[in-house]
């Protein structure tokens, strides 16, 4: 895919690197660990949106989600995912058993300060340079999605799955550039619901600007050239498009800037 140089991709599920350092956190044996490594990894987002020849910045986490997921608040207060035991640091697998050993205040500090905290700079530093250069700023937040639900999802097993989930925020996204997402991914033959069975969007914490009653549901790229934001994820097929995400996912999913897409291909894979 090609993007203007105002957008950018913000891909954190897709890398399955775990530094050998933290092994010793994680209490499954390597085959468990590489199983859910594979469930929960996005795989090939990085290449289904990332084209070579796009102008887009691309920020990307360069551990896997199960070394820290830089999509959830890194405050466990702040987190709705941490009563599961999957906040920033997860302490349980995709199906709620026993992943890592209990943590010091120390090491889940030093998880934090290796990966998540700087990845967010990155984030922040690429829509703050979107917004200086070009007055605007898409964040396509880059997703997707298993066929059937895991059993650490706070989504409905018995409900059908579209290829593609727009998310959106009640404040931040144009309905003009919603409708237009839905009505191409449509008109492509996908099959596309709104913020179902993933609603929200990512907002970059540097641009944020709280304006709805609650600031941990709704974040905003907000600034002299407000941004729009909203979601996407898709789960059949062989192909994941783009749309915008934010941080804070009602979901599960945490913040971030303008959009998510994702395939559920991959995940099924």
């Amino acid at each position: 895919m090609s993007f203007p140089p105002w957008v950018i991709l913000h891909v954190p599920h897709d890398s399955t690197e775990i530094p050998g350092a933290i092994r010793d956190q994680f209490i499954v044996d390597d085959q468990q660990l590489a199983t859910e490594v594979i469930r929960m990894t996005d795989h090939h987002t990085l290449m289904l949106f990332a084209s070579p020849n796009s102008a887009a910045q691309v920020v990307r986490a360069p551990v896997s989600r199960l070394v820290v997921d830089v999509e959830r608040f890194p405050k466990d207060d702040d987190e709705p995912m941490a009563a599961r035991g999957m906040g920033a640091v997860y302490a349980v697998t995709s199906d709620l058993r026993p992943l890592r050993r209990t943590l010091s205040d120390g090491e889940r500090n030093e998880l934090l300060r290796s990966y998540y905290h700087p990845h967010h700079d990155r984030l922040e530093a690429a829509a703050s340079a979107a917004i200086a250069a070009h007055g605007q700023a898409l964040v396509i937040d880059c997703h997707c999605f298993p066929a059937t639900v895991l059993p650490y999802e706070l989504t409905d097993a018995t409900q059908a799955r579209p290829d593609i989930c727009i998310g959106t925020d009640a404040f931040h996204t144009s309905d003009n550039v919603a409708t237009a997402f839905v009505d191409a991914f449509r008109g492509a033959g996908w099959r596309v619901a709104v913020n179902s069975p993933f609603a929200g969007a990512l907002v970059v914490a540097v641009t944020f600007a709280p304006t709805l009653s609650d600031a941990k549901q709704s974040s905003s790229l907000a600034g002299s050239h407000p941004s729009r934001a909203w979601s996407v994820y898709s789960s059949t097929g062989s192909h994941s498009t783009a749309v915008p995400r934010v941080r804070r996912d009602t979901n599960g999913k945490s913040e971030g800037q303008v959009g998510v897409v994702g395939n559920r291909s991959c995940r099924d894979a």
